[in-house]
Formats: structure tokens, sequence, C-alpha cells
């Protein structure tokens, strides 16, 4: 990373990557919360394990909430916190059949 060039193309790329991981992160935080997952370690498993999810949507959600219109802020803070919940169900619904904890038949 010493090409000046290459620095100014990369450096924001990866600074939006991290971003939209980190506030997909926090704002699965409620959803996790409410689903018995208390421990942050556990919160991080999960959203790791569906990163492409969670930084999808944490990249959205930061270039939504970078309008620099504060009365729109007032109206998207809240649709990202549903939207949190939403992208919650349907990382769940998109797990595969054998992710599911099916208990033993006992005969």
């Amino acid at each position: 990373m010493l090409i000046p060039a290459i620095n100014v193309a990369i450096a924001p790329a990866l600074v939006l990557l991290l971003n939209g991981f980190l506030l997909g992160l926090v704002v699965l935080a409620i959803p996790l919360h409410h689903r018995g997952v208390r421990r942050f370690r556990d919160h991080l498993r999960y959203a790791w394990r569906n990163r492409s999810f969670v930084t999808g949507y944490g990249i959205t959600s930061i270039l939504i909430l970078a309008v620099p219109f504060t009365p729109l802020r007032l109206v998207t803070i809240p649709v990202v916190m549903v939207g949190a919940v939403l992208l919650y169900h349907r990382i769940e619904r998109a797990k595969p059949l054998g992710d599911l904890q099916i208990p033993a038949v006992q005969t």
C-alpha cells in the first residue's frame, strides 16, 4: 500500500466495508438480544457467520444515513432499526435445512 493512487481508491472502500459490518453488528444487537443472545461474543459470532447479509445491510444503512438532511434522519434511523429486525428474520429463513437443530427421535 505504498502507491498513493491505490491508497486513495482502496482506503475508502475498506473503511466502508469495516464500518458497514460494524453498523450491521450494532443494529442486529436488538433483535438478537430479544432472541436470547446476550453476550457480545455471540453477537459477533452470529454476525460473522452471516457477514454478507450484515455488511450489505450496514453499507446500505451508512449510505442512507450519510445524506445531510436532518428531517430525513428522523425518519431513517427508526427505519434502519426496523430493517435490522427484518434482516434477522431473513437470515433465519435463509438458513439451509442442515443448520436446523432437530431433536433426535427416541424409539
